[in-house]
């Protein structure tokens, strides 16, 4: 389990399989391609801000069992993803204060799941820059999906 957060990005690969699924309805064989794509283009966005984010926190906290922190991190970027993309960002339709809200509560979830998985935890400067880099990372992936 030495690369956890690789293999979480790898892992979300196997999201391009519904994301397929979807892009191929037997009615026609476009219909579907944007949605798919996107959703495909998605997950691995967020698989890979997690493996950055996860990786960098492991490393800067010294943390010994990295499971508990990869999964807490997926669900803080996926809990993030759904609240703030999924349901405020059509609403709204403001990216950069949308973005600027994920970065703030993204970086304060990493405070305190480094608070309780490490001795070492994350300082509020740290953590708010892993979490730029991280989202950055995804939303340059997933950007114009």
């Amino acid at each position: 389990m030495k690369c956890l957060p690789i293999r979480l990005a790898l892992a979300a690969l196997l999201f391009f399989i519904p994301g397929t699924l979807t892009a191929n309805p037997v009615s026609d064989p476009t219909a579907g391609l944007a949605k798919g794509i996107g959703m495909a283009v998605v997950v691995f966005a967020l698989a890979a801000e997690v493996a950055l984010t996860s990786t960098v926190a492991i490393w800067l906290c010294r943390i010994g069992h990295r499971p508990p922190l990869v999964i807490a991190f997926a669900l803080l970027n996926g809990l993030s993803y759904t609240v703030f993309i999924r349901m405020i960002y059509p609403r709204t339709g403001m990216i950069v204060l949308i973005e600027l809200l994920i970065w703030i509560v993204e970086a304060f979830g990493m405070l305190v799941i480094t608070d309780r998985l490490s001795d070492k935890p994350l300082t509020p400067k740290r953590a708010l820059a892993i979490s730029f880099a991280g989202n950055l990372l995804s939303f340059l992936i997933g950007y114009g999906v």
